[in-house]
């Protein structure tokens, strides 16, 4: 009896040793499952990318772009800090037709020099003046073009209706005018009155006209300039004063 109860209680043990290892090996699975599924569960969160303090591999780069941006910004700005005004500025280049007056360009050069203008820069600054000088001018010779054919029209108008010299009287006039021009004028004055009109002024062509009165067909038809000439200029002007 005593031999038997032994048996069973080694039995027992073993039965025992065999549900502790089994709890043993469940527990281990659950550690390890528990363990695995942290680490995961931890790699998950982070993300691929991530560096592990904060940042992803997108934003450092992004950051190295900026900082990159910067210094070619600043080493830009120095360049262009360091291209200053030179030790003496060469000629402008000025359109055809134009040249560079030396007292103009020497104010101009010390201007340049002052607000220390490269020669490339203090160039663009006489090329914007030249520019607007340009514009002015030719506005302006338009302006007095039409000014002057205005004004031209407005004494030929008047010539036409002056009681003594025009209406019908004025074909007469102009021819008797004509005969002063040719007897004392010459080529110069006959030039003169063309390019600036005033022959078509009023008392241009009374005054003509009078001295034309004075001068003979015979005088311009054979040519006598020799007598023409001895006349002064007051009884050319003033012919009646000196009968």
């Amino acid at each position: 009896m005593t031999e038997n109860t032994g048996d069973t209680g080694d039995q027992a043990g073993d039965a025992g040793d065999v549900s502790n290892a089994d709890n043993k090996s469940i527990m281990g699975a659950g550690d390890d499952a528990g363990t695995q599924n942290e680490t995961g569960d931890s790699k998950s969160i982070m993300g691929a990318g991530d560096t592990g303090d904060g940042t992803t591999d997108g934003d450092k780069a992004a950051a190295d772009k900026i900082a990159a941006d910067k210094v070619a910004a600043d080493k830009a700005a120095a360049d262009k800090a360091s291209e200053g005004a030179p030790e003496a500025y060469t000629d402008f280049t000025l359109p055809e037709g134009m040249t560079n007056d030396g007292e103009t360009t020497g104010v101009f050069k010390e201007m340049a020099k002052d607000f220390n203008l490269s020669q490339e820069k203090a160039q663009k600054l006489v090329d914007f003046y030249v520019e607007g000088i340009t514009a002015v001018v030719k506005d302006q010779a338009q302006r007095t073009d039409s000014q002057s054919k205005e004004e031209t029209a407005a004494w030929r108008k008047e010539t036409k209706e002056d009681p003594d010299i025009g209406g019908a009287n004025y074909e007469a006039s102009v021819v008797t005018g004509m005969r002063a021009v040719k007897a004392y004028g010459g080529e110069a004055f006959v030039n003169m009155l063309n390019s600036s009109k005033i022959g078509n002024h009023p008392e241009m062509v009374r005054f003509l006209k009078k001295v034309g009165d004075d001068v003979s067909e015979d005088q311009i038809v054979h040519g006598h300039h020799d007598q023409v000439a001895k006349l002064t200029a007051g009884e050319i002007m003033y012919p009646t004063m000196t009968k």
